[in-house]
């Protein structure tokens, strides 16, 4: 009887190409799902788009002012939409985005190191987002902890399929 040691090289990859093949076309699938809404504004716009994009809830406008002040070196207590900034003299409270500055940070921070707007980091986010969400999902079923029937068979919920495409909030933190 043969163990995997005894295998040709070629034997091993094509059982690991064949094994991951539906996780790639899976990812791929969703990727192009994710963008498409973006990419149907760049075409209805054209060069007009000026830097907009494409939101999947309401709130992501003031996530998205929040993480274009950290961009821009305020500090985590801000109020973006009135341009107060926290310091001894005018001493800000803490607001809903001050206290969940972990995604606001992971999101800002590689954002100013490579001179990206806010727009163009949640486009981004909208590629990565759906990239993960799709290869976890793809690792969860492969390792029966999310049974496919469930998956499959969402029942109420298909309305909510994109929800996991949320870009801020939840999908930062459990990425």
């Amino acid at each position: 009887m043969l163990s995997f040691g005894d295998w040709p090289d070629f034997v091993m990859q094509t059982s690991i190409t064949r094994r991951y093949k539906w996780g790639l076309l899976a990812t791929i699938a969703i990727s192009l799902l994710a963008i498409y809404p973006q990419v149907n504004l760049w075409m209805a716009r054209g060069k007009e788009w000026k830097g907009s994009y494409v939101q999947v809830q309401g709130d992501e406008i003031a996530y998205s002012a929040y993480i274009n002040a950290l961009i821009d070196g305020r500090p985590r207590r801000n109020d973006a939409f009135m341009g107060r900034d926290d310091s001894v003299a005018s001493p800000q409270a803490e607001s809903l985005f001050s206290i969940q500055f972990i995604p606001a940070y992971t999101i800002a921070l590689p954002a100013r190191l490579l001179h990206l707007s806010s727009s163009t980091t949640f486009i981004l986010l909208i590629v990565l987002i759906s990239i993960s969400s799709a290869l976890a999902i793809f690792w969860l079923v492969r390792l029966r902890l999310f049974p496919l029937p469930a998956a499959v068979s969402a029942g109420p919920f298909v309305s909510d399929l994109f929800r996991i495409l949320l870009l801020y909030l939840p999908s930062v933190c459990y990425q």
